[in-house]
């Protein structure tokens, strides 16, 4: 690694040297801290080892700029004796462990240095696993949204396809009421004209049911619409085209909460009872009310 030492003693600069280039370290020299700030711009080095009390720049004023360079350096404080408060004052600028000198056992230093690079490895792997983690993120998120955007083109093609069959659905029973109007109907009559008085009645049976079927199946929207105000009609219609309270309320010029007032109203009149059902859904699958 590149070390940087800095200290205004020139003997406790090259105690420390020597001791980190026995170690296989490279090592960079400040004797103040406006020259360790200066050293650490121009060689970029893996650690710092701080002292705190120098001339020109104290040390930890310099520390702060190089956290602000690079907030990921490690800075090991080497304080005297009887500068412990300056040391803490340190820990709390951002200096990863502290040492007093003079350092006895150079041991003492080493182990500093190695729980430094352990904490500065556990430091980038949280980084990356953040970082990976933020990917996958963004990955589940592009993925829900994709198979949201999926389900909103099912959705549209399944209405379209309800659409249809209720279209049909309508047309068959339109016809099938045709054909037994227009020609059912009449036989009976005709039947119940040649019946004698006892066949009558069972003809007549016949004929009232097909009609009470007929009207059944072929009006039973219109008879329901039939309990709705003309403004409730109107009402419906716009919530089937899938507009909100506060636009229908726009469009005709009444608050919103008269609006909500009209929805509960069509509700409880159309035999809504269970909330779970929605009313835009309901009201455009019936495809005869008011038009």
């Amino acid at each position: 690694m590149r070390m940087l030492v800095v200290d205004d003693d020139e003997s406790v600069r090259r105690s420390l040297a020597g001791h980190l280039e026995d170690l296989g370290h490279s090592v960079i020299h400040a004797k103040d801290g406006q020259s360790a700030v200066t050293a650490f711009g121009t060689h970029s080095p893996d650690m710092v080892l701080m002292d705190l009390r120098m001339p020109v720049m104290g040390g930890v004023e310099a520390m702060q700029a190089i956290l602000e360079k690079n907030p990921e350096c490690p800075v090991i404080v080497i304080s005297g004796a009887g500068q412990v408060a300056d040391a803490i004052e340190a820990i709390r600028a951002g200096a990863w462990d502290y040492l007093v000198k003079p350092i006895e056992d150079l041991s003492i230093l080493s182990l500093a240095m190695e729980r430094a690079v352990e904490k500065l490895a556990l430091r980038r792997q949280v980084k990356e696993y953040q970082s990976h983690l933020e990917q996958q993120v963004k990955e589940r998120t592009a993925d829900l949204e994709a198979a949201n955007e999926a389900l909103q083109h099912k959705t549209i093609a399944l209405k379209e396809v309800v659409n249809t069959v209720q279209a049909e659905k309508k047309e068959a029973i339109q016809t099938i009421a045709t054909q037994i109007d227009q020609t059912v109907i009449p036989l009976l009559q005709r039947l119940r004209e040649a019946s004698t008085a006892a066949g009558k009645p069972i003809v007549e049976n016949v004929e009232e049911s097909l009609r009470r079927i007929v009207k059944s199946e072929v009006e039973p929207l219109t008879q329901l619409a039939g309990s709705l105000t003309p403004t409730e009609l109107r009402m419906c219609r716009l919530i089937r085209r899938e507009m909100t309270s506060k636009e229908i309320a726009q469009a005709e010029g009444i608050s919103p909460e008269t609006v909500e007032t009209h929805r509960r109203n069509i509700r409880r009149k159309l035999k809504i009872a269970n909330e779970q059902v929605n009313l835009t859904v309901y009201l455009q699958s019936l495809t005869e009310l008011g038009g």
